[in-house]
């Protein structure tokens, strides 16, 4: 679309990083979650779940 080659290929690279930190961050908080579902519920833990619900919705 007019763009330079380089600046296409930077796009991609950019897109393939915010998916990779992005999976990373999500299976984090997922194992977070699950370890912290092992213990008692508690309360400075409630936003964690409530990451991982809005994760799963998207």
């Amino acid at each position: 679309m007019g763009l330079p080659p380089q600046r296409i290929c930077d796009f991609h690279y950019s897109f393939y990083y915010y998916f990779f930190f992005s999976f990373c961050f999500f299976f984090c908080i997922t194992e977070i979650v699950e370890e912290a579902e092992k213990y008692p519920f508690r309360g400075n833990l409630s936003f964690l779940c409530s990451l991982e619900v809005w994760f799963r919705i998207l």
